[in-house]
């Protein structure tokens, strides 16, 4: 799913989006996360190659935030990938 280690993150494209709706959200062309702390001082976004793997296949700083919503777009993320959120 992530073959490409997410080479995008190179290119210069502006991953901010959305802060809303809150969660993880299929656009068509990517996934946009938009995750809620009223405490955190940092967000990392990890995703995971299938439900069932043991260690993230990267982990990715989420450096956009408005009103304590925390968020970032991923064009090269398919809709189903699994991930978690750590901050």
């Amino acid at each position: 799913m992530l073959d490409r280690k997410l080479a995008f993150m190179d290119s210069g494209k502006d991953l901010a989006r959305y802060p809303y709706p809150l969660g993880a959200t299929w656009l068509g062309n990517g996934v946009n996360f938009a995750v809620f702390s009223a405490s955190a001082t940092s967000v990392d976004l990890c995703l995971f190659d299938s439900l069932d793997a043991q260690q993230e296949n990267i982990r990715v700083p989420v450096t956009e935030q408005t009103d304590q919503v925390w968020h970032i777009f991923l064009p090269d993320v398919k809709a189903g990938a699994a991930f978690t959120v750590t901050g």
